[in-house]
């Protein structure tokens, strides 16, 4: 059976068409490398709340809350965001009134880093944000009392790496909090989505333990951990 050449070129261009989506959008040019994924993060800083359309009641709930009540009280304490963004995780924090610590936000993208500065401003005393890598956190070992990466960890380099560093950083007895794609969306990140099981291996893998996975959003798992005393 002959194809003719429109439906030929037809179908390529479609193919073409679901590629480039996949890879700019979907996966938001992980595969293509960290300068691309900074790249479309810069270009999407001022419109990405609104793409989102985040849940501050829910970030309430699940995030801010929790986090407060296990910093509750500590002036010393200090929380690490990775994949800050927008300053989605420090913002929910910070509606807590119980948290009197400090939190700094990380980003590769400085426009993302400055949208979260114009958020933040209230709360600049309290919060540092920061350009850097994931792979390699310009902190000391066992310094943060927590360390959250919110709905980022899979646009990283190396995902192994950085929640090997996110431990290495982590204090004894800190908190870790992180979101692991889940479902069908997972499938389609290739080498970097895992099942709740091989997540909690890794986490394991890296030195955490009291390893709990809970659902959270349509896409997303989140998972706490603990770093042994």
């Amino acid at each position: 059976m002959e194809i003719s050449v429109p439906i030929l070129l037809l179908g390529l261009a479609a193919a073409g068409v679901a590629l480039g989506w996949w890879l700019l959008i979907q996966t938001e040019g992980v595969y293509l490398g960290p300068r691309v994924v900074r790249w479309l993060y810069d270009r999407s800083a001022h419109e990405y709340d609104e793409i989102k359309q985040f849940d501050d009641e829910s970030d309430d709930r699940n995030l801010g809350e929790p986090l407060a009540e296990r910093l509750a009280g500590n002036p010393d304490a200090w929380l690490l965001d990775v994949g800050t963004g927008t300053a989605r995780l420090p913002l929910a924090l910070f509606r807590h009134l119980d948290f009197k610590g400090r939190a700094v936000g990380l980003d590769s993208s400085r426009e993302m880093l400055g949208v979260a500065a114009a958020k933040t401003v209230f709360f600049a005393e309290s919060l540092d944000l920061i350009e850097g890598d994931g792979r390699a956190l310009p902190f000391a070992s066992g310094s943060c009392a927590a360390v959250t990466c919110v709905e980022a960890l899979e646009f990283f380099p190396s995902p192994r790496q950085t929640l090997g560093e996110m431990a290495r950083v982590l204090r004894p007895g800190g908190t870790l909090v992180v979101s692991n794609r889940r479902g069908f969306d997972r499938w389609t990140f290739p080498g970097r989505g895992y099942s709740a099981a091989a997540f909690e291996r890794l986490l394991s893998e890296v030195g955490l333990c009291e390893i709990v996975t809970q659902r959270w959003l349509t896409y997303y798992d989140l998972i706490w951990a603990r770093k042994p005393d």
